[in-house]
Formats: structure tokens, sequence, C-alpha cells
């Protein structure tokens, strides 16, 4: 038996929080007056956003394995769970998106599976880690790309040639690699630094 299908209680919660994800991804939607797609796939629910004004990058919010959020724009993709204790934090996370308060950092090393993209939000006057992850490509050639809050356009420091590279379909690939019947874990597990981040979902 493959040990990882052994471990399937734990990667996917038995209470379905679809409902609640719609509903938060839609009050997000109305209050920054964006429209969206919904996508057909192996996942409870997956919405992108695409480039509009007020988002100058396109965006993807979805919500697998029962309880986990998603938050994805080119050259990042992050994975929150479980909902009940995430989804105010989360719904925090992409407001600060839309208005200038959050920004994703990427740090470079020698090779591009250490490389990581950091998803950082103000409090105060710094930033703070909220998740962090490694590897994965960087279609940017600045290492910081943040909307500003006045105009909710990218900062000038964004390469604007990848700004029509969506996430979705490198979250696609991933889900057809990984996905089980039990909606295996797919893209980036957090670390335990960030507010919202764990190992692994089997520590839960």
């Amino acid at each position: 038996m493959n040990p990882l299908r052994s471990l399937r209680r734990f990667w996917t919660s038995p209470v379905r929080h679809t409902d609640e994800a719609t509903a938060l991804f839609s009050r997000f939607a109305k209050r920054h007056g964006l429209h969206h797609l919904e996508i057909d796939a192996p996942v409870e629910v997956l919405w992108e956003f695409p480039i509009q004004k007020g988002l100058s990058l396109p965006l993807t919010l979805g919500l697998q394995n029962n309880d986990e959020l998603n938050f994805g724009v080119p050259g990042f993709w992050s994975s929150f769970f479980p909902f009940p204790r995430v989804a105010e934090q989360f719904e925090s996370c992409l407001d600060a998106w839309l208005t200038g308060g959050a920004r994703i950092v990427r740090q470079r090393r020698f090779a591009r599976i250490a490389s990581s993209s950091i998803l950082e939000v103000r409090k105060g006057g710094d930033w703070k880690t909220v998740y962090r992850a490694f590897g994965g490509d960087w279609p940017h050639d600045a290492d910081v790309i943040q909307i500003r809050p006045t105009t909710h356009r990218m900062s000038r420091s964004v390469d604007i040639t990848y700004q029509n590279v969506s996430p979705l379909p490198i979250l696609l690939f991933r889900i057809g690699i990984h996905q089980r019947a039990d909606h295996a874990l797919v893209g980036n597990a957090a670390l335990s630094r960030g507010a919202l981040e764990k190992r692994h979902r089997a520590l839960r």
C-alpha cells in the first residue's frame, strides 16, 4: 500500500467548507469591485481574477481538501489550513494585497529549489512573514511585487512583461500530478514561522 494513501485522513478534513469559502471569495470580490471566472477543476472551489481595473496581476483563489484555502499570483502559490482557524486572517491578507498592505519578496539562492517567495503583510511599521514557498519559477525581474495602495497598480519595479502570466496553469499541472481521490496537498507546504503556517498537513 502506498504509505501516503494511509495518511489520507490527515490530508482531508471531514468537514466541508465550500459554502463558507465561496462566501469569503464573494465578499472580497464585492468589496474591491472585481469580476472573476469560476474554473472547473478537481478541487472544491477555484476562482480566477484576470487583470482588470484595480488588479494588474491575475489572482487565483481556491479551496481544496475541504478546508485548505489557496492564494496565488504569478510566481507564488500558498496553502492555508484549517479553514476555521485561518479564514479571517486569510481574508485580511487578500484585502492587504489589493490595498498595498502586502507584498511578495523573492529570496534568490544558488539553486532555484533553495530560493523562496515570501508573502509579507505590513504590521505597524514592519513587514511580517505570513507564508514562505520554496522553489518554483519567478517570472519577474524585480525581487519584490506589490500593488500600490492609491492606484491599485503594480509598483514600477515589477517587470510588466509578465503581467499576463496566470498562476492557474501551474496549479492545474500540480493537481494533475498530485491529486488523488482525497485531494492530496497541492502546492508548497508552509513553514511554521508565519501566523497561518503549518509544516505539513499530517502534523495538524
